[in-house]
């Protein structure tokens, strides 16, 4: 089945269409599937839990880290400076134009869902004892389930857990979820400052993380950068060329540039690469329109 409706130039809403496509938007993501699980007893939405949550997840979202001279990816940083997300239930307040007793029982909600956990700290600033400082952190498997319902491992921005990548291609798609599970991630750690207090103080206390990336081969970045040019995450294709024989990658990719009609090659690749098959020695009939209309790679065509 096809996605969406034909957009030709003659489209009123071409230009439209065009120009916001061309925006590059950033910020909060709310997932549709939030509003189905994210509900009073009543059955309607907790739009209010829904917003923060939103916001939380933001600051969780990584930040890519590329070396300038070559464009490689080399690492990633995270958005808030502590151990975990530090917020005051005010600032949720203003920022969203919330009373504080919403915010409160807001963040009481997505605690009570196992959504995110929250905790008191008492710190200490410029000498002055403070009590009841808010930290928040979002429960990556809680938040998978409200957030991928049809599936239990879906890719994250920043790679796969160790069944991430057995599923159907079909969830390799551009997503956005919370970091977790990345493989082989070195740490150092240097002092920065605490965003917010419940005060309102801000602060010089706490750490600061730099996730480094695997360093890969020139034969394994040149299949990586195929890999990309196919749409998929990148994470998920330094697994693959780590992982798996180059012979068999660039045979799949092979595989999947030579056929117009595949509407996924990116899942293609995975799914092939995850059954351990290899790809096939001798080139099909590619000139004939109907060879994968009832054949093995089916699924992945529109027909």
């Amino acid at each position: 089945m096809k996605r969406g409706y034909e957009l030709g130039f003659d489209s009123p809403a071409y230009m439209i269409v065009h120009e916001v496509g061309s925006m590059h938007l950033e910020g909060n993501i709310i997932p549709a599937s939030w509003f189905e699980h994210l509900r009073y007893d009543d059955g309607k939405p907790h739009v209010n839990a829904i917003l923060i949550l939103s916001e939380v997840v933001y600051w969780y979202r990584p930040i890519e880290v590329r070396d300038e001279r070559t464009g490689r990816l080399v690492g990633y940083r995270k958005k808030f400076k502590g151990d975990k997300l530090q917020r005051s239930y005010g600032s949720f307040a203003e920022q969203f134009g919330f009373t504080k007793q919403q915010v409160r029982d807001a963040i009481g909600f997505l605690r009570d869902k196992g959504v995110i956990t929250t905790e008191l700290r008492t710190i200490e600033v410029n000498g002055t004892r403070m009590n009841n400082v808010l930290y928040l952190e979002p429960v990556p498997e809680r938040l998978k389930q409200i957030t991928y319902p049809h599936h239990t491992s879906p890719v994250s921005d920043m790679g796969a857990g160790p069944s991430d990548l057995q599923g159907t291609p079909s969830v390799l798609q551009n997503t956005s979820s919370v970091l977790q599970n990345t493989p082989s991630v070195l740490q150092d750690h240097s002092y920065g400052s605490v965003e917010q207090t419940n005060t309102e103080i801000t602060t010089e206390t706490t750490t600061e993380t730099r996730m480094v990336a695997a360093v890969l081969t020139d034969e394994q970045e040149s299949v990586l950068v195929s890999l990309l040019t196919m749409g998929m995450d990148r994470l998920v294709a330094e697994r693959l060329v780590q992982e798996h024989d180059l012979v068999n990658v660039r045979g799949w990719l092979t595989v999947a540039r030579r056929s117009a009609s595949l509407k996924n090659k990116a899942g293609l690749i995975v799914a092939k690469l995850q059954a351990g098959e290899a790809p096939p020695r001798s080139e099909p009939a590619w000139n004939d329109p109907d060879r994968y209309i009832s054949g093995e790679y089916a699924e992945f065509i529109e027909h």
